[in-house]
């Protein structure tokens, strides 16, 4: 499809494109979820694997030598089909990912616990690798889980297949029915929003009309605070967005967990959600 071409120019929606969301007597086709999804589909190739992913440091691991009693403790609260596996000279290295399952099936044949034989490599996506590349390569390797990594190949993160289709279809449930944190955001009965700082701006805008620089090189509600203070911000900070005031409300290990973003007077905008 054209729209999905990568190209900023072709994205953009034209006379023809807008047309199929609004009818002859100017009335919406479409509910408002069904047109953020739409949306949602049309910018796939405008965003990145890194805007999504699941930084290495908010990873759940086991070291690759892990006793077989730790591995046992982790899979009896581990909530994921996955673990990956750490080690190495650097023992922060991300080496792979062990499924679940084949633990499970290791065990049931009374075999002691092995990570080092049932470890597997995961697809590598550089960081700049646009989602609709990303779904096709997923597509194409029958698998859901990938690295990401810089320039320098070192992991940055992790993202799944899970990931990439909430992009279009919003937060999903998994099979132990958690929610994806970084994608937490509630309307407060003052009227303002408070959001998980790692929420992508992407979906940010799903919300709150929040005006962004295109050139921007931050994906995230933090990365948005760092850039404009040039520092972590502290709890209680707060930073002037356009009309909309975006409040530090938790930092946890230099971290922003959560953000109150205060709408203008209605006077100044009117807005809608």
């Amino acid at each position: 499809m054209r729209l999905l071409s990568g190209n900023k120019e072709d994205a953009e929606l034209d006379a023809s494109t807008a047309s199929m969301l609004v009818d002859q007597d100017n009335q919406q086709i479409f509910d408002p979820q069904e047109r953020r999804m739409i949306e949602r589909v049309l910018n796939l190739n405008q965003r990145t694997v890194s805007s999504i992913m699941t930084s290495r440091h908010d990873i759940e691991h086991i070291d690759l030598s892990a006793p077989e009693s730790e591995v046992r403790a982790l899979l009896e609260k581990n909530q994921h089909t996955r673990l990956v596996v750490t080690g190495g000279e650097d023992e922060e290295d991300l080496l792979g990912v062990v499924h679940v399952i084949d633990l499970l099936q290791q065990s049931l044949r009374g075999e002691p616990l092995n990570l080092r034989v049932l470890i597997r490599q995961p697809l590598v996506f550089p960081e700049a690798l646009p989602l609709l590349s990303a779904l096709e390569q997923f597509r194409n390797a029958r698998t859901h889980f990938a690295f990401v990594v810089d320039e320098f190949g070192s992991v940055e993160g992790v993202v799944t297949l899970s990931d990439v289709t909430e992009t279009i279809a919003g937060n999903l449930p998994n099979e132990a029915e958690e929610i994806d944190a970084r994608h937490d955001i509630a309307r407060n009965a003052d009227g303002s929003w408070t959001a998980n700082g790692h929420m992508p701006l992407e979906d940010l805008v799903q919300y709150i009309p929040l005006p962004l620089d295109e050139k921007r090189e931050y994906h995230t509600i933090a990365g948005l605070l760092m850039e404009h203070l040039q520092r972590v911000p502290k709890a209680g900070e707060e930073v002037q967005i356009g009309p909309w005031t975006l409040k530090t409300l938790q930092v946890e290990s230099h971290r922003v967990q959560k953000v109150q973003i205060i709408p203008p007077p209605q006077d100044e905008l009117d807005y809608e959600v």
